[in-house]
């Protein structure tokens, strides 16, 4: 299935391109196409199967920077979750290689 959605990319190109350039237009720098590609991919699995042209070019050129910034502002904040998940979970397997029972300090 998922190559169906990656076969649309290249027919779709212009309606990424102009997207970035949409946004850079309104001050956002460093947009990237694959980065608009898999926003709409996610947002349009979420309604539908198969992809449809009209739809693909449709939530392209209907995002907003808003949503873009929303959606960007989320990932990191999942990033910032995984990263602290991952320290705390190393901190715990230093202390117990290094036989150190000590508490952590929060």
């Amino acid at each position: 299935m998922e190559k169906e959605w990656e076969e649309w990319k290249p027919v779709v190109y212009p309606a990424l391109e102009s997207k970035v350039k949409e946004f850079e237009s309104l001050g956002y720098k460093n947009i990237h196409i694959n980065e608009i590609w898999e926003m709409s991919i996610r947002q349009m699995k979420k309604h539908q199967d198969a992809p449809a042209l009209h739809t693909i070019v449709q939530t392209i050129l209907h995002m907003k920077a808003h949503d873009y910034m929303q959606q960007k502002t989320i990932e990191s904040y999942k990033r910032i979750e995984e990263k602290k998940n991952y320290d705390d979970a190393l901190e715990d397997i230093l202390a117990q290689v290094s036989g150190n029972v000590a508490e952590k300090v929060d």
